[in-house]
């Protein structure tokens, strides 16, 4: 059993989520009173961690950021691979390597057996001692030489296998979260808090929780492998993309249907990130992509100032992209607060793309 301090602190802040009074403030505390009580490789876990420490070396999400921006950095042709460090297959950095044999194999066994069984491929440990056969680390420990050349042709099937898998999918989902954040909270009660039951709180409010989240976590940072900068953002993903950068004759027809449009994007959470070799280039990921629709979470009188705005910068520079750049987005900075009646909005900048 937990201590009554912390029992009662837990027991509070379920009970304002069952109510629907809760704000960012009060998932962040109920993230870090959990974080040592529920399972170590959770998610969940890794949120409270987040928020705790949001300049993060280590850790889940920052395995995962390091992956993602060797994945993005990487080009192929027919016989090599290039990574972002100019080592390719013959020759890859220690870094590059640990990442290879282990979220991409990972990623690679555990998608694989989802899609088409079990036997379908080897395990993650039995790919790892094949590739780990072929290489041999050098004596600076920098790099790990390729030694068995005649694999070649094996070990690049396997890592483009892996690389694939990385860029048609994102780490997790907002939905994911808050199923494991759900599953741990339930767990606790029965393992700590006995006596006491526990109503899905938690996923019965998923959209707003997924929200909160990604807000919170806007305030993570991070430093990549090559010493890069990285850092979470929210963004939305346009649910027509060709109608969300069409360039309109009438001013009023395409206010009215950027703003139709927009109300119905989806909030994301994106890795934005420097371009390895290129100064003052960012990258983009969507990183944790979610179903919950913007337009539940703006009011008409927060929409009006900033497509008037966008609207005047893209007559004066022709621009197609629609949010401009992830760096002055609509949703930058932005913070969860309940208005007058009590539902939980974001609360945006009005910027002055002028």
């Amino acid at each position: 059993m937990l201590n009554p301090k912390r029992r009662n602190a837990i027991l509070g802040y379920i009970n304002k989520i069952g109510q629907k009074t809760f704000d960012e403030d009060d998932v962040k505390l109920l993230l870090m009173e959990v974080r040592e009580l529920v399972d170590q490789n959770s998610f969940t876990k890794e949120l409270g961690h987040f928020i705790a420490h949001p300049e993060r070396g280590k850790g889940l999400c920052f395995d995962e950021i390091n992956y993602f921006v060797t994945v993005i950095n990487q080009r192929q042709d027919e016989g090599n691979i290039y990574f972002s460090d100019n080592s390719d297959i013959n020759s890859i950095e220690a870094p590059i390597f640990k990442l290879l044999t282990d979220q991409a194999l990972h990623k690679l066994v555990s998608k694989t057996r989802k899609r088409l069984g079990k036997k379908s491929i080897k395990s993650k440990d039995e790919l790892a001692n094949l590739v780990n056969d072929c290489y041999t680390l050098d004596p600076s420990k920098k790099y790990y030489i390729l030694t068995k050349k005649e694999n070649t042709f094996k070990l690049l099937e396997l890592f483009k296998a892996c690389l694939h898998y990385t860029l048609v999918a994102p780490l997790t989902t907002g939905e994911e979260i808050i199923k494991d954040f759900n599953h741990q909270v339930s767990r606790l009660y029965k393992t700590h808090m006995k006596g006491f039951k526990y109503n899905d709180e938690i996923a019965q409010n998923q959209n707003d929780l997924i929200v909160c989240i990604f807000s919170l976590l806007q305030s993570a940072d991070f430093t990549t492998y090559n010493k890069k900068k990285a850092k979470f953002i929210i963004s939305h993903e346009p649910e027509n993309r060709e109608q969300a950068t069409k360039l309109y004759d009438d001013p009023d027809s395409q206010f009215n249907d950027l703003k139709e449009s927009l109300l119905k994007e989806k909030i994301q959470l994106y890795l934005l990130f420097d371009l390895a070799g290129l100064d003052n280039a960012l990258g983009t990921v969507s990183f944790i992509p979610s179903g919950v629709t913007l337009g539940d979470y703006l009011t008409q009188v927060d929409i009006d100032p900033i497509i008037n705005s966008w609207l005047n910068f893209r007559s004066k520079t022709q621009a197609t992209d629609w949010s401009i750049s992830l760096e002055n987005d609509i949703l930058k900075d932005c913070y969860t607060q309940r208005d007058k009646d009590g539902k939980l909005m974001l609360m945006v900048n009005h910027l002055d793309y002028t």
